[in-house]
């Protein structure tokens, strides 16, 4: 590499923070204005194929601010050239051939019942526990992958909040195949993961494979002298996690409470055991995750502190029931006339009587709003909306939107 390009590495900042608060790692100039951050974001995987030079040129700069880089799967990569190419070696970490983890049990002849599966299945479990022990491992999550003599195959990732013991993946794949060869489960995945959906296989099984993955320290854990803490909940989490295995992941649910304007939507059910933190969006396609934790995918993001804030949310409280389906309303001034709301989002008068599905106008003691939201706009199928809150006569409490002139009754407070 030439000096002016050493030149400009040693003038890059060690690292900055991008739009959705992930720290970007530098880059020279001209990759820069080619990545979609300007840079490589932090703990992020970079596959790159049929040049050597660019994957150096790409190490250089991370490198030189003192970041550690890991090579995975290369083989011929010359170290004068990346040394050459401004890589600091001490920054570098070649694997050269991944560890292939994984361990399978095959069936012949097919295996027909559950129990002739499972009792093969704690084998199977105890080597692939052994193997990541000699290693100095544990994981956090097993796919176990099954297939059939007329080659159905279910495949199904399990995760865990801790190391998953010998006992825990034995279960878990005595799960899948219970309800997999008794047709119980559902199969939320994509066809090429299972050719059977919800019906049970026409066939034996002939093989079980098991990947862990989430590879963790195995430092192993001390128990308390009495017992091991949280025993409680172990058995809530086996037996919830069995409900999945015999009806299908979506089964068990739990609700996790993110950012929005709409009260319906600001909870998403997470099926029990996927992780449960909450999802901010930073833009059209830019979702984070408050609190800096990774997503699924490795996306980091910002602290509650630095959450964006949502023009147009109702305030707390939040209301106890939500209608499935918005009901209509009518909202009516002192004359008995229609209420409106204008383009700037002043209501045309004083609201006084609410009319429920058609029942009898009740009089308006208190209300407030508007809470207006422009939802989408470049969008034809985006969202113009007015938000109030108003107490009845009778004590009813209500979240009430107008659109395109009609009002709704879309949640009640308890």
């Amino acid at each position: 590499m030439a000096l002016s390009a050493l030149q400009q590495i040693a003038a890059l900042p060690a690292e900055r923070a991008g739009r959705g608060g992930e720290r970007i790692l530098p880059a020279l100039p001209a990759l820069a204005r080619v990545l979609p951050s300007g840079g490589l974001r932090r703990g992020t995987t970079v596959g790159v194929s049929g040049s050597s030079s660019l994957l150096l040129t790409l190490l250089a700069a991370p490198s030189q601010a003192g970041s550690w880089c890991g090579l995975v799967g290369v083989r011929s990569l010359g170290m004068l050239a990346a040394v050459e190419a401004g890589v600091v070696p001490g920054r570098l970490a070649v694997v050269a051939d991944p560890v292939d983890l994984s361990t399978a049990l095959e069936f012949d002849p097919p295996a027909e019942q559950v129990e002739q599966a499972a009792f093969a299945a704690r084998q199977l479990a105890e080597q692939t526990h052994e193997q990541l022990r000699e290693r100095g491992l544990a994981c956090t999550r097993i796919v176990i992958e099954a297939e059939t003599e007329h080659g159905e195959r279910r495949r199904r990732v399990w995760r865990h909040d801790g190391p998953l013991s010998v006992t825990g993946i034995t279960d878990r794949i005595r799960w899948q195949l219970d309800g997999w060869l008794n047709g119980t489960a559902r199969d939320p995945g994509p066809p090429a993961t299972a050719t059977t959906r919800g019906d049970r296989p026409t066939s034996g099984l002939v093989l079980v494979r098991l990947t862990p993955e989430g590879l963790l320290p195995g430092d192993g854990r001390q128990l308390e002298l009495w017992g091991e803490p949280g025993a409680a909940s172990g058995r809530v989490d086996r037996a919830l996690t069995r409900i999945q295995g015999l009806l299908g992941p979506d089964a068990v649910t739990t609700p996790v409470v993110e950012g929005g304007r709409d009260p319906g939507r600001r909870v998403r059910l997470v099926p029990w055991g996927e992780p449960r933190e909450p999802v901010e969006v930073t833009g059209p396609a830019s979702p984070r995750v408050a609190g800096g934790a990774p997503d699924a995918r490795g996306r980091r993001g910002a602290g509650p502190e630095e959450a964006l804030p949502w023009p147009g949310a109702v305030p707390a409280p939040a209301p106890a029931t939500m209608h499935d389906e918005p009901l209509p309303v009518l909202v009516l001034d002192e004359s008995g006339e229609p209420v409106g709301v204008s383009g700037r989002c002043a209501v045309t008068a004083v609201p006084a009587w609410l009319s429920v599905g058609g029942a009898a106008p009740t009089r308006i003691t208190g209300w407030a709003g508007p809470w207006p939201v422009d939802e989408r706009w470049w969008d034809p199928s985006g969202r113009r909306r007015a938000r109030f809150q108003m107490v009845a006569a009778d004590g009813t409490a209500s979240l009430l939107f107008v659109e395109i002139g009609r009002w709704w009754l879309e949640a009640t407070y308890d």
